[in-house]
């Protein structure tokens, strides 16, 4: 249930849940969705979503942009995840799917619980200033934060708010309009911003974060005074995402740098390739010959599966019964869906598997197992044939062997008729160097035979 006031640039509705109320900007009119999540404010981001949609004006042919406020009426003891949950519930009650989502500050965090727990609402994910668990700089500053908004101190909380979210340089230079355009808080406003001020106190989501499967930009300033920049880095190497520190700025750098969002932009557009790798070997010449073909991939997000490191166990009764309990109900958004997802959105596949037993390793197989799920990567036509919902028109196999394969190569076969007949790839092919042991190769020159380079 939804009630709209519109304005010049943006349609301002409440979307209305069981448990919660929550206002929103809509603006853009582009078949991709983008979702956009803030940090805190003292008051309502609704009454700026025109120039939040002037700020974003380059998403607006290509997007269509959900710009969410905070729900209404938070009750004490609010956390991280109940601002999750409540974003969810209305992602949901919206019809939101495979979203482009930038979280920024507490709207990062949130953003992050978000993907982890419904992989099926985030296709990529960027996140800004914020943080995967709390640091001693954070507890100090919305500590400081909560104690001024409780005790109703608006011109001190406006004050350590700007300080801390722009650098020295921008705040005496915008000083005036910054404080300014902060005034004006009610006591409910800031009742309401303790709570959400309140939530951020000794939250921790490192767990979560790193059960992300979707593209990721981690995007940080150098300059930061709330988290800080390695908060940053660390949620990049635990997600395998990517980061980008813009060093002379704070934490508000979505609003100093003139290229932040060109970088969001960029990020949004690259294609990409996901590679799922079954290499065993630490010194596998599997892995090597298909990281010559990644280098080729020059523009892409690459995004690994280590199926050594993921240790994904062959479905059992248990769950096999879990994962057809939520498809009979519909809940495709269950984390057991995550590696379908990454599937079925990647652009191109570059698969790596050494040559085993006329195969493949055993959690190549069980990785599939994982993969092949009606309604995420493929579903049946009313005359049950398959029909692909994958977005990749290209998967590469790459693979090595001791001895020569000939033609039975099961395991490409295997592969390329999976491709075919459920995900729609038409160009499957196959790179491979093979004869590497026998007595007398020359495994130098076969390798570089595969990498094309002879």
């Amino acid at each position: 249930m939804c009630y709209t006031v519109s304005m010049s640039k943006a349609t301002v509705s409440t979307v209305k849940t069981a448990d919660s109320e929550i206002p929103y900007a809509k603006f853009g009119s582009g078949e991709k969705i983008f979702v956009l999540l803030p940090g805190l404010y003292t008051k309502s981001f609704m009454p700026l979503a025109d120039a939040v949609a002037s700020q974003n004006q380059r998403f607006l042919e290509e997007y269509t942009v959900y710009f969410f406020d905070r729900v209404l009426s938070p009750l004490e003891g609010y956390t991280v995840q109940d601002m999750a949950a409540d974003t969810i519930r209305a992602m949901d009650a919206l019809s939101l799917r495979n979203c482009y989502v930038l979280g920024v500050s507490a709207g990062g965090i949130v953003a992050q619980i978000i993907a982890a727990e419904r992989p099926d609402l985030v296709k990529k994910l960027a996140v800004s200033s914020t943080s995967a668990r709390e640091t001693s700089v954070s507890k100090k500053v919305f500590a400081e934060w909560t104690a001024l908004a409780k005790e109703r101190n608006l011109s001190a909380l406006n004050e350590s708010f700007a300080k801390n979210v722009y650098t020295d340089s921008f705040y005496q230079t915008y000083k005036d309009a910054i404080l300014s355009s902060l005034a004006g808080a009610t006591d409910e406003d800031l009742a309401r911003f303790a709570v959400f001020s309140s939530a951020l106190l000794g939250f921790d989501i490192r767990e979560k974060s790193q059960s992300i499967s979707c593209p990721l930009l981690a995007l940080g300033a150098g300059k930061d005074k709330v988290f800080g920049s390695d908060a940053t880095l660390d949620i990049a190497e635990k997600t395998h995402g990517r980061a980008f520190i813009f060093k002379d700025y704070g934490h508000a750098v979505y609003d100093e740098a003139p290229d932040f969002l060109d970088k969001v932009a960029g990020f949004f557009a690259e294609p990409v390739c996901l590679h799922v790798n079954a290499c065993v070997r630490p010194t596998s010449r599997t892995n090597k010959l298909a990281q010559v073909v990644l280098e080729k991939e020059q523009g892409s997000y690459i995004q690994e599966v280590n199926l050594q490191k993921e240790q994904i166990m062959p479905l059992d009764w248990q769950s096999l019964r879990h994962r057809d309990e939520c498809m009979a109900q519909g809940h495709l958004g269950d984390k057991c869906f995550s590696y379908g997802w990454q599937f079925a959105r990647a652009d191109r596949i570059v698969i790596s598997a050494p040559y085993w037993d006329l195969l493949f390793p055993a959690s190549l197989r069980a990785y599939f197992e994982r993969v092949c799920l009606v309604g995420v990567t493929f579903a049946y036509t009313e005359s049950g044939i398959p029909k692909s919902l994958c977005q990749a028109k290209k998967l590469t196999y790459v693979t090595t062997a001791g001895g020569f394969v000939g033609e039975r190569h099961l395991g490409f076969d295997y592969v390329k008729a999976l491709a075919e007949l459920f995900f729609g790839i038409e160009d499957v092919s196959l790179i491979k160097a093979e004869g590497l042991d026998i007595a007398g190769a020359d495994v130098q020159a076969i390798m570089e035979k595969a990498y094309g380079r002879r």
